[in-house]
């Protein structure tokens, strides 16, 4: 394949214009001499006259061109909406030669390598020098340019003739970077609004490793993180040693950090986190903050919550802190400090999707399902685009039986990202509530359930939740193989998965391989020691088995951990029948009809309770 030419593309709109009156002129100077020897000579005279007005005039305009930019500098015109402007301000030092358009044309000439960014990125030269009192003045004027064209990072500073020392400023509009959770809170990982990196090496090194920088800082923000982790280690073997680059280097860990927990590599980035605290006071609430995600993600929410504790003493109104120490408190099942830390967020911040979002979470897992849902209302409200508040609102209506409504969630979250496997998992499910409650042909949902969930495995091969739920699908339908193919599935994927153990155990009860099916719960059991459905479904095996006091031992488990679990009282009552222990039967089922709304189920019951009485 030819290699793509981005000449034209790196020319300055006034290169372009110089360009093309070059060529307007030497179309000139060849019509001339075509229409010189054509033509009758009466008309040669005008002809010599006409060219050489419109030569003067083309000359006139070339020089025009020429000092236009010595005279009124470059125009800088403010980034678009998507855009991300870099400004190059002239540095300080001798008139020529001044690395301003070196700095500048090595930058456009990197990124252009990348077709993906050359239509986002735009560099652009500030025709003064940002010289002041102090760093920090320069600093504030270089902040007020940045803000003043809306550009993502402004560079200047002062050269000798042979080297130069460049100033990198770092200034945009907070944009969160979010890591999702499958319906739990997210962790939010703080940005710096702005930083200032110090460069003072020979300029061909520095630049090589500034643009490498720059390159993966544009990744990153467009949550390209492959493509950014690579970028930022290759910028940190280029950056020279010493302690003036000691600043530079923690920048490029604080952002490398995160980068490497969107790959679960959290042990990295916690190593990246560590060097920053150790070395950066500027940054440290942040960094703080930003381990606590990665301390989340990891499920250490202790550790999460001392690091929230610690950026919040550094930085009170730090809203990511709260977001993080919300979520460690929420994966804790602490929900009321949950939502308490997410309504601090709101009052700090009070535009924020994702932390009404968050707050919705909360309040879904204590079951308050109405104040969840308000929360993603308002979440869809401040953020009409966004798919999984639509996912988390689907689930919350799921649970309230609304699964109409839920199913209307998944398909709006499915539009505006048809990629979102969570959106198909939920709808399937959705698509099997719906079975159970007989509203529409079974065979059908079923098979809308399983193409939801064959979509989602596509999408994600490694959804351990999509293969448990279309084993569950096909469980329904009879087909036990496949879904103890499915269920196998999930646990070579995450073989600490209790559920998909519980699920297997469930399809080879159906097929009477009761061995089988003990071995399942047995591993279920030890991998969750309050596995209510476990130990009942176990009980149920045993008593199939007439190993009649390990199921009541079994039922009486489930019913301890929980003691309104209806199916445990149904199956402790047909073992103390099947032991002609008629009374505690006889209780066991009336207590099963107080618990129970299934209209199926407790018409077996009673007519248990009928042939226990002798009626």
């Amino acid at each position: 394949m030819k290699k793509k030419i981005y000449w034209w593309a790196r020319l300055s709109p006034l290169m372009k214009l110089a360009l093309l009156v070059g060529i307007l002129w030497l179309l000139i100077v060849a019509g001339s001499v075509v229409s010189f020897y054509l033509l009758p000579q009466e008309w040669q005279g005008l002809i010599v006259v006409v060219s050489t007005a419109l030569t003067a005039s083309v000359t006139l305009l070339a020089a025009l061109i020429s000092s236009r930019e010595k005279l009124l500098g470059p125009r800088i015109s403010r980034a678009k909406e998507g855009e991300l402007l870099i400004v190059v301000a002239k540095f300080r030092g001798p008139e020529s030669p001044d690395p301003q358009m070196y700095i500048a044309r090595r930058l456009e000439a990197d990124l252009l390598m990348h077709p993906a960014l050359a239509d986002r990125v735009r560099v652009s030269r500030f025709p003064e020098v940002i010289e002041e009192e102090s760093l920090e003045a320069e600093i504030d004027r270089a902040r007020t340019l940045g803000e003043t064209y809306g550009a993502t990072l402004v560079i200047w500073g002062e050269h000798d003739g042979h080297s130069a020392a460049p100033h990198y400023l770092v200034a945009r509009e907070r944009e969160r970077v979010a890591t999702f959770v499958e319906l739990q809170p997210r962790a939010a990982t703080a940005d710096l609004n702005e930083f200032v990196m110090y460069v003072s090496e020979e300029l061909p090194e520095t630049m090589t490793y500034l643009s490498i920088f720059t390159i993966g800082q544009m990744y990153y923000f467009a949550q390209k993180y492959s493509q950014a982790l690579s970028l930022f280690s290759t910028a940190l073997d280029h950056l020279p040693s010493g302690e003036a680059y000691q600043e530079s280097a923690v920048a490029l860990r604080f952002y490398r950090g995160p980068t490497y927990s969107h790959f679960d590599k959290h042990d990295l980035a916690i190593a990246d986190l560590d060097r920053v605290i150790e070395l950066a006071p500027n940054f440290l609430a942040q960094a703080y903050n930003n381990r606590a995600a990665t301390h989340i993600l990891k499920g250490e929410y202790d550790l999460a919550l001392a690091d929230c504790d610690r950026a919040m003493e550094l930085e009170p109104d730090l809203v990511e802190a709260h977001v993080n120490r919300g979520a460690a408190y929420d994966h804790k099942g602490e929900y009321d400090q949950a939502i308490a830390d997410f309504d601090k967020a709101i009052k700090l911040r009070p535009d924020d999707a994702d932390t009404y979002d968050n707050r919705g979470i909360a309040y879904y897992h204590k079951g308050e399902y109405d104040l969840a849902i308000a929360d993603y209302d308002k979440a869809i409200e401040l953020k009409p685009d966004y798919a999984r508040a639509y996912v988390n609102r689907g689930v919350a209506y799921d649970q309230q039986g609304k699964h109409d409504q839920a199913i209307a969630d998944y398909d709006k979250a499915i539009e505006l990202e048809p990629d979102l496997a969570e959106a198909y998992v939920n709808r399937g499910t959705a698509y099997e509530y719906n079975i159970q409650g007989q509203r529409y042909g079974k065979g059908a949902q079923l098979d809308r359930a399983i193409a939801d969930y064959d979509r989602a495995i596509e999408l994600r091969p490694d959804y351990t939740g999509a293969y448990n739920n279309r084993g569950i699908a096909y469980g329904h339908k009879g087909d036990y193989h496949l879904a103890i193919a499915d269920f196998g599935k999930a646990i070579e994927l995450k073989p600490d998965d209790a559920m998909a153990y519980k699920n297997r155990g469930a399809a080879y009860q159906h097929k009477g391989e009761y061995d089988l099916a003990i071995a399942d719960y047995d591993k279920a059991i030890e991998l969750r020691p309050d596995y209510v459905e476990a130990y009942n479904n176990r009980g149920n095996v045993y008593g199939h088995k007439c190993e009649y006091d390990q199921a009541i031992a079994d039922c009486d488990r489930a019913i301890e951990l929980k003691p309104d679990y209806p199916s445990a009282y149904y199956n402790r009552g047909l073992a103390h029948k099947m032991k002609d222990e008629n009374d505690k039967a006889i209780r066991d089922f009336e207590r099963f009809l107080e618990l129970s709304e299934d209209e199926d189920w407790r018409k077996k019951a009673e007519e248990q309770l009928r042939e226990l009485r002798g009626q």
